[in-house]
């Protein structure tokens, strides 16, 4: 389920990935008119021996802080090679299993994985992913600012209906 409250989101990716710049870059140009959820960086290796350990790590390391609440992954495009480690059975079941609402961009539009598949929101390219927790985040906080309006609505309904049912049964009592 979505996150009604979003406190920090974690992003698991490479240092120095392309995919750093295009995600700070919207997510950003959103925040300039909203504050915006604070992002912890989780650099891992993407490619080669060491990638499926270090996704891994980085998915269980986010999972266990618990002032994050979304947790992206996010890859630029590449060749189909490169994005293989996304197929995983370890990673994906690591994914499925999470504690923490994940969200992918990984690659470009035309690229499916299956860690796209077992995310709880796929998005086709980490700017897009940028969007999306962008507008999640602006979205927890106007709810969160109805909320106790609500609740002191609730109350006063309560309230009223309590001083009707007083009122009625004084009337009852009257006319006997």
């Amino acid at each position: 389920a979505i996150p009604s409250h979003i406190n920090k989101i974690g992003i698991i990716t490479s240092y120095g990935s392309r995919a750093i710049g295009d995600f700070e870059n919207a997510y950003q140009l959103l925040g300039q008119s909203e504050v915006l959820a604070p992002v912890i960086w989780e650099y891992v290796k993407l490619e080669g021996d060491q990638a499926k350990q270090s996704i891994l790590d980085g998915i269980e390391k986010l999972s266990l802080n618990k002032d994050i609440s979304v947790i992206a992954i996010i890859r630029g495009g590449g060749r189909y090679e490169n994005l293989v480690i996304f197929d995983d059975l370890d990673i994906t079941r690591k994914i499925a299993t999470s504690s923490k609402y994940i969200v992918t961009g990984i690659g470009h539009y035309k690229d499916s994985t299956l860690a796209d598949e077992v995310a709880d929101y796929v998005a086709s390219t980490p700017t897009a992913v940028a969007h999306f927790l962008g507008n999640l985040v602006i979205a927890s906080k106007h709810q969160q600012e109805q909320q106790p309006q609500n609740t002191t609505m609730n109350i006063l309904v309560g309230i009223v209906a309590i001083l009707f049912l007083i009122i009625v049964f004084v009337m009852i009592l009257s006319f006997r």
